[in-house]
């Protein structure tokens, strides 16, 4: 039987280890080595990884309750003066009717946490009603293919002809919820976002910000320049026969007006997020290769240029037969290429040159960590993937057996690591680049109103397993000046989420809370934990049980009174 040396984790047990970052060495630090030696215990890799796929599983699929819902919650004793409103978005459940979807092709389920300052808070829940959202519900069965799930089996005739005929963006809204110029907003990634209420969160319709991004499929993800008080928002879109990505940048105003909007082309490459400093945007280069021979596979959609969503162009050979068509997802035109360097493009925002920072082997780059601009240097923080796989397969989905197992997955791709990286701004030249940690590491949050500007503290989700490294069961807190880590673990049955970083000022201290979810699949049970941030390592501050069990929570924001 296969066994590992693993940290001892008490079922119900939380713990928390700190360290010294070490620099640019790439083995591990001597102290986690010795800690590890000390308290080291056999564990069953088998069962561990069994354990991990059911908690996982059982999290993609959780019904969260009925929503919409509106109720206080927790003991009165919240944290006194954290006061407004946290706004979480994340999955509604992976199954819908008999059939499972991809977790980035799941339905929304957006929640807002609202704390009075005064140990008050009140919880309101409602998913996001996308038009995809209500006939699925209604019907109870997938009806939207999307790029990485179906609507029947690839291999059965002539079910597969329905995923042929079937549309191949879901729109839905799972991903992330943002607030500007008095709109809240849900979105997921190359799809329309959709306006909520801020109170009720009601679905309002298709977010446009004016008119400006009619037609245009944004990224999940924004960033928010507090200088200038602008929100920058961001699309890309594939040309597979032109083997091209282009990215669109916009910035709006504090009325939510276009200022500003900056388009950048390049080869193939898929972005999920992207930083900014002062006078550029930050987007990493995950670079990819287009198999176009798969189309017929696919489907016949003719559309052009393509989203990363994907909708497919007709194929340029002979007309596809259609016994063939439907039976494989979009996924499987494309594969990150590994024979391609990564890189982090600098495409400026005042009107100057394009640089690109060449990063000398391959890299995939899905979030970006703070970023900034000091003596004429870039320096960039990012979450990197030196190996990758297909996307279709992310978080241990497979589309075909209709089942998840995260562990072969998570332990194929080596895992996200955090990475410093020092670039000449003004020439791209790679100065440095910093492996900070070895731990795996994602779902960065820093402070909210230092967007392009130096930063102490970043928060992110971790997995610290014995094989592979998800689904997260720990976070993490990385202190960019001292270089010391800090990490918190939960027990084995449970999931955790991003955690919000909300400073007590505008100031680089490090101070204020840090927010997440945690969802117990062995009470069956969520948790709200609020942490003090100077003093991450001492565990949360406050728990409050928020819910039964739910799906898995993504992308937040916090909106303060």
């Amino acid at each position: 039987m296969r066994c590992a040396l693993f940290l001892l984790v008490h079922a119900q047990a939380l713990r928390c280890r700190t360290h010294a970052a070490r620099g640019m060495a790439r083995r591990a630090a001597s102290v986690d080595i010795d800690a590890a030696n000390n308290k080291a215990a056999a564990v069953d890799l088998d069962a561990a990884n069994a354990k991990a796929k059911r908690v996982w599983a059982e999290v993609a699929v959780a019904a969260p309750e009925l929503a919409p819902d509106t109720r206080p919650f927790g003991d009165g004793a919240a944290p006194a003066g954290l006061k407004g409103t946290w706004y979480v978005n994340g999955l509604a459940s992976c199954r819908v009717g008999d059939r499972l979807v991809h977790p980035f092709e799941a339905h929304g389920f957006v929640k807002a946490f609202t704390f009075d300052g005064k140990g008050g808070a009140t919880l309101t829940t409602r998913f996001v009603e996308t038009p995809c959202q209500q006939l699925e519900s209604r019907l109870r069965r997938p009806l939207v293919r999307g790029a990485m799930s179906n609507v029947a089996d690839f291999d059965k005739f002539p079910d597969h002809l329905l995923n042929a005929a079937s549309p191949s963006t879901r729109s839905v809204a799972q991903l992330a919820v943002r607030s500007w110029a008095g709109r809240l907003f849900a979105g997921t990634d190359n799809a329309p976002w959709y306006g909520l209420d801020a109170t009720t969160l009601e679905t309002l319709g298709v977010e446009t910000m004016g008119g400006a991004l009619a037609g245009a499929n944004p990224l999940a993800h924004t960033r928010r320049d507090a200088r200038r008080n602008r929100l920058i928002a961001a699309a890309a879109a594939f040309d597979a026969f032109g083997d091209t990505t282009t990215t669109t940048f916009w910035e709006f105003d504090e009325h939510g007006n276009e200022v500003k909007k900056v388009e950048d082309i390049d080869r193939s490459f898929v972005v999920h997020d992207y930083a900014i400093t002062d006078e550029h945007y930050v987007l990493p280069i995950s670079p990819i290769a287009f198999d176009l021979d798969n189309i017929p596979d696919f489907a016949v959609r003719v559309r052009r240029p393509m989203r990363p969503s994907i909708c497919v162009a007709a194929t340029r050979h002979s007309p596809p037969d259609p016994a063939q068509l439907g039976r494989a997802p979009a996924t499987d035109l494309f594969a990150f290429d590994a024979t391609q360097h990564g890189a982090l493009k600098l495409v400026s925002r005042t009107g100057g040159a394009t640089i690109k920072v060449d990063l000398g082997a391959f890299a995939c780059v899905f979030h970006m960590g703070p970023c900034w601009l000091e003596d004429g240097k870039l320096i960039a923080h990012v979450l990197l993937f030196e190996r990758y796989g297909s996307l279709g397969n992310a978080m241990g989905f497979d589309v075909r057996s209709q089942a998840f197992d995260p562990i072969p997955w998570s332990r194929s791709n080596g895992g996200p690591t955090l990475r410093r990286i020092v670039a000449d701004a003004a020439t791209g030249e790679l100065l440095e680049m910093t492996r900070l940690s070895d731990l795996k590491l994602d779902m960065p949050t820093f402070h909210p109103l230092r967007d392009g500007l130096p930063n102490r503290a970043v928060f992110g989700t971790a997995g610290v397993r014995p094989d592979g490294w998800f689904p997260f069961n720990a976070l993490a807190k990385y202190d960019l000046i001292a270089n010391k880590e800090e990490v918190w673990q939960t027990n084995d049955d449970s999931v955790v989420s991003e955690p919000y970083y909300v400073p007590r000022s505008d100031a680089d201290d490090g101070e204020g809370w840090v927010l997440s979810l945690v969802t117990d699949t062995a009470r069956d049970a969520t948790e709200l934990l609020v942490f003090d941030a100077a003093r991450f390592c001492d565990g949360p501050v406050w728990t409050a049980t928020v819910g039964g069990l739910w799906p898995w929570n993504v992308h937040t924001t916090f909106v303060p009174e």
